[in-house]
C-alpha cells in the first residue's frame, strides 16, 4: 500500500510505468454567477467552470499546498516546479509538446500562502490536455534527484530578480514573514537562501 495522503497503490510501481490520473463525477450544480458551474470529484477535487462560449480555454489547478503548509521553507516552490517539470508517465519535454501541440502554452504559476496555481490557455475542444498532465503529475509525481537539483540552482536567482522586478510582493513577503513570525503564515512564498540546500531532503 504504497502513496501518500488519500492516493494509494495496492502494489509498488515500477520505475517508467505509465500512471494516469482519473476522476468520477460525484456532483455538479450551477451557481447563481452567470454559468458558473462547481463540480466535485471522490477525491474531494472540485472544479469550478464557467463556460464563456469563446473560441479558447483557461484551466487553472489550485492545490491546497503552499507557503502555509511548508514544513520546509521553500517546499512550496520546489513543488510548483516539480509539477511541470514532468511526471512517471512523461517528461517535461513530452508534456510541453502535447501542450504545444494543441495550441496551448503554459501562462503562469503561482506559490500563495495557502496553494499552488498553474494555468494555462489553449483551445476550447483540448482543455483536458493540461487537466492531465497536472492532474498525473499530481497522482505520480517525479522528484528526480538531477531536477530538484536543477531547481534549487534557480532558486536564488529568482529570489533577487523578484526583488528588483517586483519589489511591491518581495516586500509584501518579507513583511508577513515578520508580521506572523513563528506563524504558518509567515512562512515565504520563495526559497529563502539558507534553506536552499535543504530542499532535496
Amino acid at each position: 500500500n504504497v502513496g501518500a495522503d488519500k492516493l494509494r497503490f495496492p502494489a509498488p510501481v515500477p520505475v517508467g510505468s505509465r500512471v494516469r490520473g482519473t476522476g468520477e463525477l460525484i456532483s455538479a450544480e450551477d451557481t447563481k454567477d452567470g454559468g458558473v458551474q462547481k463540480t466535485t470529484l471522490p477525491n474531494g477535487a472540485t472544479i469550478v467552470s464557467h463556460d464563456l462560449e469563446g473560441a479558447h480555454a483557461s484551466v487553472g489547478y489550485f492545490v491546497d499546498a503552499g507557503a502555509k503548509y511548508d514544513t520546509l521553507p521553500g517546499l512550496s516552490y520546489v513543488m510548483r516546479m516539480s509539477m511541470l517539470g514532468g511526471n512517471m508517465s512523461q517528461s517535461q519535454f513530452q508534456n510541453d509538446r502535447d501542450l504545444r501541440a494543441v495550441g496551448g502554452s503554459w501562462e503562469n504559476t503561482e506559490v500563495a500562502k495557502r496553494h499552488i496555481g498553474w494555468f494555462s490557455d489553449l483551445p476550447r475542444n483540448h482543455w483536458k490536455v493540461p487537466v492531465d498532465v497536472i492532474g498525473t503529475a499530481l497522482a505520480a509525481p517525479r522528484f528526480a534527484e538531477s531536477d530538484v537539483e536543477r531547481y534549487r540552482d534557480t532558486m536564488d536567482n529568482i529570489l533577487e530578480e523578484r526583488r528588483f522586478n517586483q519589489p511591491r510582493e518581495y516586500a509584501v513577503d518579507a513583511l508577513e514573514q515578520i508580521a506572523y513570525r513563528k506563524e504558518p503564515l509567515g512562512n515565504p512564498r520563495f526559497c529563502p537562501p539558507q534553506f536552499n540546500d535543504k530542499c532535496n531532503h
